[in-house]
C-alpha cells in the first residue's frame, strides 16, 4: 500500500516532515467495522493489547504513549541493526 503523506502530530501542529508510513516502517491498525481506536486514553482495545508484546519481539513499538493506540512504528535500532545484518 502506498501511504505518501506528511506526519500528522497529533498536537494539532503542522509538519513538513515525510511519516514513517511512507516507507512502511509504521503502520496503523484498525479492524473492518469498527472505529479506529486512535487515542484511548487508559483504555487498550484487545486486539491492540494481544499485538504488543508479538511487535514489541520483533523490535517495533506503539504509538500509545503519544496518545496513537492503532500506531505501530519500526524503532530506530531496529532499522540500524536490520541494515548491519543486511536485512534492507
Amino acid at each position: 500500500m502506498l501511504c505518501v503523506r506528511r506526519r500528522k502530530p497529533t498536537n494539532g501542529s503542522v509538519s513538513y516532515k515525510p511519516s514513517n508510513h511512507s516507507w512502511g516502517t509504521a503502520i496503523d491498525l484498525n479492524i473492518v467495522g469498527y472505529a479506529a481506536p486512535g487515542n484511548t486514553g487508559q483504555s487498550i482495545p484487545r486486539f491492540i493489547a494481544v499485538l504488543l508484546p508479538l511487535f514489541h519481539t520483533e523490535g517495533w513499538y506503539s504509538g500509545i504513549a503519544f496518545q496513537d493506540t492503532m500506531h505501530f512504528e519500526v524503532a530506530e535500532e531496529t532499522i540500524r541493526h536490520w541494515s548491519q545484518t543486511g536485512v534492507i
